[in-house]
């Protein structure tokens, strides 16, 4: 029997304790690569609409004065431009990146800085 590649339902990422989105965490669908295509072109506007319909599952952001925030177009259009920009780099990272730790080292014997991507169970 060959080795069985994992099914990848979500991507969590987790901003962690450091930086501009310390705290925040955001839950995204994972998908194979045929469909990422879809995301290639879009600009940051078409894509926060797809993301909104198609990616992010929840997310724990709020604003300033303690308002949480739905995951919707209204609430990215709330937001700096630079918040979705880090959402969409680190899912597309996300996308592209081997659940961590890998069960054998790499041959190189570095191990992977993942960032914010954190996987989820497989189903």
């Amino acid at each position: 029997m060959g080795f069985v590649v994992p099914r990848q339902n979500e991507i969590v990422l987790d901003f962690g304790a450091e930086g501009e989105l310390a705290g925040a965490t955001v839950r995204c669908r994972s998908m194979p690569l045929g469909r990422t295509e879809e995301t290639d072109e879009l600009k940051l506007k078409e894509w926060i609409a797809y993301a909104v319909e198609n990616v992010i599952i929840d997310w724990d952001l709020e604003l300033v004065e303690g308002e949480p925030l739905e995951v919707s177009v209204e609430a990215f259009e709330r937001l700096p431009a630079w918040v979705p920009m880090a959402i969409r780099n680190a899912w597309i990272t996300g996308l592209f990146t081997p659940p961590a730790p890998l069960e054998r080292p790499s041959s190189s014997g570095d191990e992977q800085d993942t960032g914010p991507i954190r996987r989820a169970s497989s189903a």
